[in-house]
């Protein structure tokens, strides 16, 4: 409903567009029937893909609140939380997050408006140390620069953001791990393409597998430099083609920086 599954408001934004905001209520009703089906799990994997990232790591809280006896793994898909002051500020109270936020987490107990998406990460993973949390998103993920670019901001900004928000979590909490492909797809989990990603000598599927199941966790997996321009998965698309390859518009020119000043100078000049 709009709110990345964490409302529950009901925000009148004009005359004629009223929203119902309710998300968070919506999940709680879906683990409720969960809960009287599925009564000791060993394991769990809480996933969900673009707005479902972030309904994944908010209610795998109260997942692993409520099975205590079961390993929990959070794979939160494209959903990198780069976003703007203005937005954090302006819209995001409309949708009645801040009293779903988990009660039994004491670092959460402060405005939303004064966290970002790192703050809940660390927060969740400190309080449950014997759990895996996960992020997966390309590179240059399109559909979150898009989102950026709507809020105000400047594309350009969003990938080194991403890493910077990556290497604060992953600094304090040791039970965090990512996943960094190369292109500009979003989301990987609902697509074919899920079973073909290699990112260093890694598939996907594998890494996945082991976030859940293997007595270590896996490392984290992240292309480098310009090894993060190379993708297959957008190659392809001139070719067979696919859903995804929207995404791939103007790959990768339009996802390079723009040149400085000096950097389009010829030498000695």
């Amino acid at each position: 409903t709009g709110d990345v599954h964490w409302g529950n408001a009901v925000h009148e934004y004009s005359n004629d567009n009223v929203i119902h905001h309710k998300g968070f209520v919506n999940v709680s009703a879906a683990l409720a029937w969960t809960y009287e089906r599925i009564l000791e799990p060993s394991n769990v994997l809480v996933s969900g893909c673009s707005a479902g990232a972030y309904g994944a790591i908010m209610h795998s809280a109260y997942i692993a609140n409520h099975y205590g006896d079961a390993r929990i793994a959070v794979l939160a898909d494209s959903g990198s939380g780069i976003i703007t002051d203005t937005f954090l500020n302006d819209s995001l109270p409309n949708w009645g997050a801040q009293q779903n936020i988990p009660p039994f987490i004491e670092a959460l107990q402060r405005p939303l408006a004064e966290m970002e998406l790192p703050d809940l990460y660390k927060a969740v993973g400190q309080h449950f140390p014997q759990h895996r949390y996960a992020q997966t998103s390309t590179a240059f993920d399109a559909d979150q620069i898009f989102y950026l670019e709507a809020m105000g901001g400047d594309r350009h900004d969003w990938s080194p953001r991403f890493r910077d928000s990556l290497n604060r979590i992953e600094a304090e909490t040791p039970n965090f791990r990512a996943y960094v492909p190369p292109g500009s797809v979003h989301c990987v989990t609902p697509y074919t393409y899920f079973s073909e990603r290699v990112v260093n000598g890694v598939k996907l599927t594998d890494w996945v597998r082991d976030l859940v199941f293997a007595d270590e966790m896996p490392d984290s997996v992240k292309c480098e430099g310009e090894d993060c321009y190379d993708d297959p998965i957008c190659d392809a698309c001139a070719e067979d083609g696919g859903i995804w390859c929207g995404f791939c518009r103007n790959w990768p020119e339009a996802f390079r920086p723009p040149m400085s000043d000096e950097s389009e100078m010829p030498d000695g000049e």
